[in-house]
């Protein structure tokens, strides 16, 4: 829901200031949330380690909402990395690559990577269930798949930086001039 709510607003962001902009900051807003969760799942795992059990009212109320600001990042996230990597394509020069067609592609690597990933969270997380049966300290280890996940997302800002910004996007009512050469050139 938050990430529908918070779609067009992300968008008239992405829209304003580009891709780059919207990449690097739901990437960010992404690396907080999952700091958030990961410190609300140790703050649990003590909880359980302590005795406490049955409902943990900050813990339902910190989920959600961290799962809104997640459904923020996520909306930041969706579009512009397609625009980026569309714009890379453009600049590649690689044959083939230059047609409409492509942004399946980069759709198809994204869905890859998140099929691939969740399946490894998945594993690790039953494998932690298996060899922990302490609950606390199993809830500890599994809250280390947010770590993971935070690493990953550190990473791709950083090769973000690398990728060169699209041209800027012209504020509204204003004209972009064409370049001009001089007779010389």
């Amino acid at each position: 829901v938050a990430m529908i709510a918070a779609d067009v607003p992300t968008g008239l962001y992405a829209d304003r200031r580009g891709p780059h902009a919207a990449l690097r900051l739901g990437l960010r807003l992404t690396i907080v949330v999952l700091l958030a969760f990961c410190a609300l799942t140790l703050l649990r795992a003590h909880a359980l380690a302590q005795g406490q059990r049955g409902a943990w009212l900050p813990g339902t109320i910190g989920l959600l909402v961290l799962e809104a600001a997640i459904g923020v990042s996520l909306a930041l996230l969706s579009g512009a990395d397609t625009v980026l990597f569309l714009g890379v394509l453009r600049r590649s020069g690689i044959p083939g690559l230059q047609t409409t067609g492509t942004e399946g592609l980069g759709s198809s690597i994204r869905y890859l990577g998140t099929m691939t990933s969740v399946a490894f969270g998945a594993l690790l997380y039953d494998a932690a269930a298996h060899w922990l049966p302490n609950p606390a300290w199993r809830l500890a280890a599994q809250s280390g798949l947010y770590l993971l996940t935070l690493v990953g997302q550190l990473v791709a800002l950083r090769a973000l930086a690398a990728v060169p910004d699209a041209a800027a996007p012209a504020p509204p009512g204003s004209r972009r001039r064409a370049p001009t050469t001089s007779p010389t050139s």
